[in-house]
């Protein structure tokens, strides 16, 4: 336990330095109550208005299906996205999100610890994510070490790591839903939002395929055009 906190600190501080010293005008910490946090897919959730990307990791998309899997386990993006919400909510504690530099497309890249564990770190235990090659040595020694053990993803077969699956959805002309690209960009009172599968309204809002203006493969990729998330 003590061994994971000084991990913890010590890469806040790593991590956060260098981006201080070059410009101290970043933000400071965002926090706010995890039971709040409005989790969009495995490694992405809105904090108190702000759009939070997980620094460090990867995980599946919405829609990427994982073959030779289980059924439930298949469908592996949405399995991504239940474990962060479960790591947030069901024993909900203080969130913290250290920025790791400025944001991109609206959102911000950052280290979050909920309570005094780190969420991303969490994800890897459980073989729900990816570590970048630039993150970290942990991060890719806990990648590592789930998937020797056969954890979450791991449990199957081989997977398309999620930046390949982006690649080959950029080659679709029309990307829909049937094509794993589930993220539905909706015009709403002037404002150009996009849902996920975990947003309450998402079904009220996909009804009516005629309401959706454009279907988006993943949440960089909405972000990009210019489209944000409800209540940003």
């Amino acid at each position: 336990m003590w061994a994971r906190r000084l991990l913890l600190m010590t890469a806040f501080t790593l991590t956060t330095q260098p981006f201080l010293a070059a410009d101290a005008r970043l933000p400071s910490p965002i926090t706010g109550d995890p039971k709040i946090a409005s989790v969009f897919d495995g490694d992405s959730f809105t904090l108190d208005g702000q759009s939070i990307k997980l620094a460090g990791i990867d995980a599946p998309e919405l829609g990427q299906v994982c073959p030779h899997h289980s059924e439930r386990e298949g469908r592996c993006g949405l399995m991504a996205a239940y474990e962060l919400r479960k790591r947030l909510q069901l024993e909900p504690r203080p969130l913290r999100c250290w920025p790791q530099g400025p944001g991109r497309d609206g959102a911000v890249v950052a280290t979050c610890a909920a309570g005094e564990d780190d969420v991303a770190m969490q994800l890897l235990d459980a073989g729900y994510a990816f570590a970048l090659a630039e993150a970290q040595i942990d991060y890719r020694l806990a990648e590592e070490k789930a998937r020797t053990a056969g954890l979450g993803l791991w449990a199957g077969s081989a997977i398309t790591p999620p930046w390949a699956w982006r690649g080959d959805r950029k080659k679709l002309k029309e990307p829909t839903p049937e094509q794993g690209c589930v993220i539905a960009g909706v015009a709403d009172q002037g404002a150009r939002l996009y849902y996920g599968s975990l947003d309450a309204d998402y079904g009220a809002k996909t009804a009516d395929r005629q309401a959706v203006e454009r279907w988006f493969c993943s949440d960089d990729e909405a972000r990009a055009a210019g489209w944000r998330r409800p209540g940003e």
